[in-house]
């Protein structure tokens, strides 16, 4: 399940959402959409830094796909945020 993670300190936040098996490589990942779980998500992509996708792989190891907003992704998440309200 995708995370969120801030720097100081290291605090991960599993984002609530659910993973759909396609077939034996493929998945589909969703965000719930219940309202405690959709502000859950909306409050963890706002405030962290990182977003962390962790992959199993078909040879059984666990990698990890890792994004840093950045000041302009924090710039367009936000701007993105406001115009749901």
């Amino acid at each position: 399940m995708p995370q969120m993670r801030r720097d100081d300190p290291a605090q991960v936040i599993p984002l609530a959402g659910v993973r759909v098996k396609i077939n034996e490589t493929y998945f589909l990942i969703g965000l719930n959409r219940g309202e405690t779980d959709v502000q859950h998500n909306l409050d963890a992509i706002a405030v962290a830094g990182w977003f962390d996708f962790p992959m199993l792989l078909n040879d059984g190891r666990i990698a990890k796909l890792t994004f840093e907003k950045g000041a302009e992704g924090d710039k367009i998440i936000a701007a993105a945020l406001e115009s749901w309200k």
